[in-house]
């Protein structure tokens, strides 16, 4: 099994400029370019001939398999970036010089937690995702209380 995000990302590296559909496994992988249009709804022969055309085209599985840990840990540092640029935008407002913090204390607790934020990518070099492109075992830094 694949995640389908990435086995997406690694066929079109390997097949460029080729429309590739996929589920998660090697053997959903359908090359879409046979030389007619794919119809509304695809009868049976039509299927056929999508997946003998796959198939004598289609990179052999273990190049894919080859690929997959390196795309994989670009997917999920992706994903872990995401995660801490919308943390960081949605503390802006603590970063702005002139913001009116109530102590130098709080202050201080700001700008502690977006800079935990922002080397969050040195404290997980090798991000972990579920299926669902959840994080697994990040450890957020906690948010100040405002003000």
């Amino acid at each position: 099994m694949y995640k389908n995000s990435v086995l997406l990302e690694i066929l079109a590296v390997l097949h460029p400029g080729v429309p590739i559909a996929c589920h998660t496994t090697y053997g959903s992988i359908v090359m879409q370019d046979i030389g007619e249009s794919i119809p509304c709804l695809m009868d049976d022969a039509f299927k056929q001939r999508l997946k003998n055309h796959t198939s004598t085209r289609l990179v052999p599985e273990e190049a894919i398999q080859e690929k997959y840990p390196e795309f994989t840990l670009l997917h999920n540092l992706r994903i872990l970036r995401m995660e801490r640029s919308k943390r960081l935008v949605e503390s802006d407002v603590f970063g702005l010089a002139d913001y009116p913090f109530y102590s130098d204390d709080i202050k201080k607790s700001w700008l502690d937690y977006r800079q935990a934020l922002r080397d969050i990518t040195s404290t997980y070099t090798i991000p972990v995702t579920d299926a669902n492109d959840n994080l697994v075992g990040v450890v957020w830094p906690s948010k100040p209380v405002s003000g």
